[in-house]
């Protein structure tokens, strides 16, 4: 069961990919087992509001924004039609609803955000799944940093 809700969180990422028009890949900086960095080209400001705006479009709601700083918002999302319920795993709350932080480091401004594939190991799902969970929220990231 948590393993559907799961992937139901991340399906709807999955289809958007499918409508995207294809376009070079975001710059992205990361590490095994670190977040996944993609550069922005604007403000913190409009890359939240980017960023909302992509997973709005997509049928996503922000769940929470948290504005930590002038420099540094953390947003939470989820597909409010698939969202954990009662019987999911307590643990699943760790990673549901996903998230991403939109700061500014020096003189970049920049979007992070957990790897959709070691989340989704986390939860059982597929190599298969968790490849085109990465793309999706990859996309969204991208189309928010204007890459």
């Amino acid at each position: 069961m948590r393993v559907a809700i799961f992937f139901s969180a991340i399906l709807l990422f999955v289809l958007a990919v499918a409508l995207l028009p294809m376009s070079g890949p975001a710059e992205a900086v990361t590490k095994s087992g670190e977040p996944i960095v993609v550069r922005s080209a604007h403000g913190v400001i409009p890359t939240v509001q980017a960023l909302e705006a992509s997973l709005r479009r997509r049928g996503v709601s922000t769940v929470v924004k948290v504005e930590q700083s002038a420099s540094a918002t953390l947003v939470l999302f989820a597909d409010p039609h698939h969202t954990a319920d009662a019987s999911a795993r307590a643990l699943d709350a760790l990673d549901l609803p996903l998230r991403a932080l939109v700061y500014m480091e020096g003189d970049f401004v920049s979007i992070a955000y957990d790897d959709p594939k070691a989340l989704v190991k986390r939860h059982g799902l597929s190599a298969d799944e968790a490849a085109a969970a990465g793309r999706a929220v990859a996309a969204v990231v991208a189309e928010a940093a204007g890459s």
